[in-house]
Order: C-alpha cells, then structure tokens, then sequence
C-alpha cells in the first residue's frame, strides 16, 4: 500500500516526502525516487553522523528533535554541508522523544475523552527512589528538576533563538499545531514572519533582537 502511495503522489507532483522510517528510506533510495526526501523528526537525528547517514540516503532536508540545545544544533549545522536543517520554534513542548515516543496520536472520537487529548498533555506522578541517607531536601531538588524537564504546556516558544538559527543558515524554523484553531496559526506564522523580516531587513545584533 505504501509504495503504491508513493507512486501515485509522485505522480501528482509534490515537493518532498517525510519520512522517519529507516526500511521505507531504503526502499525510496531502491527506487530512485526523483522527489526531495525530508527526514522527518522521528527520525531521531542527534549529531551530525546520523545527519551524514540520512545524506547518504538520499535525504535533502532533516528536521532536527525538538529536543536539542542551540549548541547541540549549532554543532550538526557547523559539521554537515548542503544538507537542509530545519527546527522547532513555537508550540507543544514535549518531554518524551518523537522518534522513540509509543504514545496514540492519532484522532479520536471526541467520546473517547483520553485518546482526543494530546498524548503529550497526559497527567502522570513523579516519584523518587531514595535510600533512608538521602534527605528531604534532596529528593525535594531531584523532584523539582525532573519537574522542570518533563513540564509541558502547549505554548512554549523558541522566538529567542532565531538570532542563532539565522547565523547558522537554517534553512526553516517549523511550527507545530496543525489542528489549532485558524486564528492561532495565523498569528503565529505572523509572529514568526515579522521577526524573520526584522532579522533580514534591520541587521539587529543578538542584543538588540532579543
């Protein structure tokens, strides 16, 4: 079924495939698919030997894990070439990785109340495991920082970092929520445009943009 798929949007004319599936890339490669090949954030790409890998492949585009830090970012983009990166910068903040993540995220009957949720959104507790040494105080701050990195709301923004990216020469900067309301999604690819205007018209420095 997928490979008739794929036949058949190829036909149609699209831009690009996302993929995250390392057989289907494979089989797309046996191919010879004459269409970009972008790798999707499944693909779970940490460093840039993974991104040579993806290359390698075929891939023309990867879009990096919401996951890594600017450096972390910095140091794929300083050690790949003509490849295409692409980030995270606004919305649905998550603490489980995409490529390794099990949860259903798929649509759902609003009657079914937990699978129409986020996934990433899922109440769950945080518990400790300490020996009778460990003191109050500590399992406090183990609790807290765990807190602080599993945290998620549906609105957290990367907008700061545009600055970096641009210095970087990333080539797209991704903006989740593809079921928020139309308002919403005008408003942030309005937001995001503007500072992306600013950054290529103005010239501002790092302290001037932020």
């Amino acid at each position: 079924f997928i490979l008739d798929f794929v036949d058949k949007v190829i036909n149609i004319g699209i831009d690009g495939l996302m993929v995250a599936d390392l057989a289907l890339l494979l089989t797309l490669q046996q191919m010879r698919v004459d269409t970009k090949i972008i790798i999707s954030t499944g693909g779970t790409t940490f460093n840039s030997e993974t991104a040579k890998f993806y290359q390698d492949l075929g891939a023309s585009r990867i879009i990096l894990p919401r996951h890594l830090t600017i450096e972390e970012i910095k140091d794929i983009s300083d050690n790949v070439t003509n490849i295409e990166l692409e980030v995270f910068i606004l919305n649905s903040r998550c603490p489980n990785v995409d490529g390794f993540c099990t949860f259903q995220h798929g649509l759902a009957d609003e009657s079914f109340e937990l699978l129409h949720k986020n996934a990433c959104m899922l109440p769950y507790d945080i518990s400790i495991a300490a020996d009778e040494n460990t003191g109050v105080s500590q399992i406090s701050w183990e609790r807290q920082h765990i807190w602080e990195m599993v945290h998620v709301d549906d609105y957290p923004c990367g907008a700061c970092a545009l600055y970096d990216f641009n210095e970087m020469g990333i080539t797209g900067a991704k903006i989740v929520g593809r079921g928020n309301p139309t308002a919403r999604k005008i408003a942030d690819v309005t937001f995001i445009r503007s500072l992306l205007d600013f950054l290529e018209g103005c010239k501002p420095t790092k302290e001037e943009f932020r």
